[in-house]
């Protein structure tokens, strides 16, 4: 087989696994991202609870009324609750459920995206991603004719352009 026939056809190959690997890497942070809240919260809530709990065994030892230990109780009580809703929260977020959206529609943004400059950009890279099909298609058939230098920068700009245009749709999402 001829090297000016596999090359063209190792691009659209080479800008899928690309694609793949973004949203792997994506994923991955987003995960580490939301444990990582998680845990600092859950550590704030603890040294909360700690703190509270040395602040009212102090404030027993030292108040001399009943009305200042009632005081003290309620200031701890409503620190405890607040670490609580901390915690709460925390896990709220860390179990946040969605739809299952699988590789391939992940890949062609084949979900909805929230925000207008998110859907303007996802058009954008659907005309694009024609764009791409299409001189992939001129490259192969020009490869029968041995010239394809000009068709491969081509290839390669437009599938690094498709591929940006994915990561800031993807990236200006509004957070609703």
């Amino acid at each position: 087989m001829n090297i000016s026939v596999i090359v063209p056809l190792l691009v659209p190959i080479v800008t899928a696994l690309a694609g793949i690997a973004g949203i792997t890497i994506q994923d991955w942070r987003a995960h580490r991202t939301r444990v990582g809240r998680r845990k600092l919260a859950l550590e704030d809530a603890r040294l909360q609870v700690s703190f509270a709990t040395e602040w009212w065994k102090a404030r027993k030892l030292i108040s001399d009324s009943a009305e200042a230990l009632n005081e003290a109780t309620g200031s701890a009580l409503t620190w405890l609750e607040q670490a609580s809703a901390q915690v709460a929260e925390s896990q709220a977020l860390h179990n946040v459920k969605r739809p299952p959206v699988t590789l391939g529609r992940r890949l062609l943004l084949f979900y909805r995206l929230n925000g207008q400059a998110a859907m303007i950009l996802k058009v954008l890279f659907y005309v694009f991603s024609i764009f791409f099909l299409i001189s992939c298609a001129v490259t192969a058939s020009d490869a029968r004719t041995g010239y394809v230098g000009g068709d491969l920068a081509l290839d390669a700009f437009l599938a690094l352009l498709t591929l940006g245009l994915r990561l800031a749709a993807v990236s200006s999402q509004s957070p609703e």
